[in-house]
């Protein structure tokens, strides 16, 4: 029998404050039986018996992964969460040290815990990508570009379509992959 798809995702994104079936990971759990999801992130969240693929760690981004094995995961996601998340950021809206040097921290044990092929996948807004290819650059990745979001992935949540002024925009979401 082949071995399931991992899928770890950084940050709960949705609508969880209403209903906690309504996360990113919840949603994407129950598309997709096929595939083991785990959660990462500070807020606690209930996972109802339901939906027996997701799994959620109550934990920062970096101590989360450390708990899982390493080059075990398929996919690691972050959608405008990974390199905004420092106290900096939440005060002023402006990318920090802190909020680099945690994001370059996690990104360095994501690249342990993926599988050989295994992708990295970053969303942030396009005037935020510059600042973090340097962190992609320190992490021996066999490959890393950067794709704008289509129309269709910029409305799979509401963080993200909180972060659609049009294509051309600078807030429009762009999608940083680093591939082991």
């Amino acid at each position: 029998m082949p071995k399931r798809l991992v899928h770890v995702h950084l940050g709960n994104v949705g609508r969880e404050h209403i209903n906690p079936h309504e996360t990113e990971t919840a949603i994407a759990a129950k598309q997709n039986a096929h595939i083991d999801y785990i959660g990462i992130d500070k807020l606690h969240l209930h996972v109802p018996k339901e939906i027996p693929n997701w799994k959620q760690l109550h934990e920062d981004f970096a101590e989360g992964l450390r708990k899982l094995d390493d080059n075990s995961i398929d996919i690691i996601d972050s959608k405008i969460s990974l390199f905004l998340y420092g106290e900096w950021y939440k005060k002023t809206g402006e990318l920090d040290g802190t909020s680099f040097d945690q994001g370059l921290n996690t990104l360095k044990v994501a690249y342990e815990k993926l599988k050989p092929g295994g992708e990295v996948i970053v969303v942030l807004p396009k005037f935020r990508i510059s600042n973090v290819e340097p962190a992609f650059a320190q992490i021996p990745f066999s490959k890393v570009e950067v794709i704008p979001l289509t129309q269709e992935e910029a409305q799979q949540t509401e963080w993200l379509k909180a972060y659609t002024g049009g294509l051309r925009s600078v807030k429009w979401p762009h999608k940083i992959i680093g591939i082991k």
